[in-house]
């Protein structure tokens, strides 16, 4: 916010709680607004210069990293939608909102126009400017309470009014370069959106929703975190080979090892649904380098080795898994004590299995739907799993 903003701007600035930087000018570019126009410009246009921090991540070699509940999370979590660690999506779009906005060249002027007709053009399309970010604001507000409530649906209609706002622009408003990369940015969250109401609902639209909006928003601007999650949604609706290609791509990119790890994480699982268990192990085996043997990471190799035939290899891996949790499973751990049961019995050890299980707290695990679809278990372990619980 520019030194000669008022004393009452710079003082609602502090009551937002935002942190304010400094500029070599006032953001209208001219000294004729009157100070009532600065107050109501300020909300919706300083947040143009608001720091924002970036988003913390979870770890991306997780299993759950494939679950459509985690797809928007990544900005997110990938075990569940309530473990998302985000930075608010509204200090993301605080910045869009302003950033993409300039006025036309008439419009701004470094003295005071003299004529009336002139100063009241110039207002109006500065009122023009303002209307137009406090609908994208007003809209993404919306959309981040109701996400975070479950309410995609509505969500979704929200993320719709920034989207069509940012495409058709507004009388007096030109957008600039930088619009581009906020509605690229639009479209992945309303892609995540969709891609949450498709596996809530169990129906396919939304997923192909959420596969249109990934591909326009990659088209605008190549995204590695963009390209896992459209290849995440070609998994959910089966069009593997497609999904496998998009992570191709991540893994050849000049990415981090995180991002990396979480490609080679989620072509494993696309490469184990087409049947590609050695190749599938072999992802997985990248995966644990790249995150120097995460427990996520460890435990998704050791269910896809039972997978292959080594038996003694998994059970091995999953009890040492086991060992390094003295106090209770956490996070990135949960599927290894239910695993333990269904390899043990498995290999013939049916009472040491029947035991296992029933220390199993998460009874989600107990349900083959679960760790086949949610889960991603390899079709053995899912029918050693079945065998276990019919046995008790």
């Amino acid at each position: 916010v520019d030194d000669s903003m008022p004393a009452a701007a710079q003082a609602y600035e502090e009551a937002r709680g935002r942190k304010a930087v400094t500029v070599s000018r006032p953001l209208t570019g001219s000294s004729f607004v009157p100070g009532f126009l600065a107050l109501v410009l300020l909300p919706s246009m300083a947040t143009a210069f608001v720091v924002s921090r970036p988003p913390l991540r979870s770890n991306p070699s997780t299993r759950g990293s494939l679950s459509l509940q985690g797809v928007c999370m990544d900005s997110s979590s990938n075990k569940d939608v309530t473990h998302r660690q985000l930075v608010s999506r509204r200090d993301v779009f605080g910045i869009a909102a302003g950033s993409a906005l300039v006025f036309s060249s008439s419009a701004v002027s470094a003295e005071t126009p003299k004529d009336p007709k002139d100063k009241a053009a110039a207002i109006a399309k500065q009122m023009a400017v303002v209307m137009f970010t406090k609908k994208i604001e007003e809209a993404t507000d919306k959309a981040i309470v109701l996400e975070k409530k479950g309410k995609f649906e509505e969500a979704e209609k929200q993320w719709n009014i920034v989207i069509d706002t940012y495409r058709q622009g507004g009388d007096g408003v030109v957008l600039s370069p930088q619009a581009l990369y906020r509605l690229s940015k639009s479209l992945v969250f309303r892609g995540d959106v969709r891609a949450q109401l498709g596996q809530q609902r169990k129906i396919e639209a939304p997923l192909l929703g959420a596969v249109d909006d990934y591909s326009k928003a990659i088209e605008l601007g190549t995204s590695p975190e963009t390209q896992i999650k459209l290849g995440t949604v070609f998994v959910a609706l089966g069009r593997y080979q497609e999904a496998e290609e998009r992570f191709k791509k991540v893994i050849e990119s000049s990415v981090g090892n995180e991002v990396r790890a979480r490609a080679y994480n989620n072509r494993a699982i696309a490469r184990g649904r087409m049947n590609k268990w050695t190749e599938a192990v072999a992802d997985y085996n990248e995966a644990v380098q790249e995150t120097k043997g995460t427990i996520e990471a460890l435990s998704n190799l050791a269910l896809a080795k039972f997978q292959t035939g080594d038996t003694a290899g998994s059970l091995t891996m999953l009890q040492n898994l086991m060992k390094e949790m003295p106090y209770g499973v956490i996070a990135g751990g949960e599927d290894v004590p239910a695993a333990i049961a269904a390899v043990q019995f498995a290999s013939g050890d049916k009472e040491t299995a029947q035991a296992s299980l029933k220390k199993v707290d998460d009874i989600r695990f107990k349900d083959l739907r679960f760790v086949k679809e949610a889960r991603f278990w390899p079709p053995k372990l899912v029918e050693a799993l079945g065998s276990l619980i019919a046995a008790q």
